[in-house]
């Protein structure tokens, strides 16, 4: 039988892997855009620190570590997990559309 958190877990997971082809729309329309500025902000803010690796947890479909690949310099390495197979997945698709050359 499963423990409470392993059920939560897996709502959670089950919950983003249903959503995530619609994902990057619905974000979109309940934040009214403001997702957007967000990212631009987070990566302005990690600009100044120049750094060279990142992890991205619950890197969803990816938008926040194209951003900081296309607009941080010094950066080599990110890395992105997720609970979500399904999100990691659409992630990987648009890392590869990118043709950036560490993501």
């Amino acid at each position: 039988m499963p423990t409470q958190t392993e059920t939560k877990t897996e709502r959670v997971r089950s919950m983003f892997d249903d959503i995530a082809t619609r994902y990057d729309l619905l974000n979109k329309l309940m934040t009214f855009g403001v997702d957007r500025s967000w990212r631009h902000r987070a990566v302005h803010l990690l600009k100044e620190d120049q750094p060279t690796t990142l992890l991205d947890v619950a890197v969803g479909t990816a938008d926040l570590a194209l951003d900081m690949a296309e607009r941080i310099p010094s950066l080599r390495s990110i890395v992105g997990v997720d609970i979500s197979t399904e999100m990691l997945e659409k992630g990987e698709e648009k890392v590869r559309k990118a043709h950036l050359p560490f993501l």
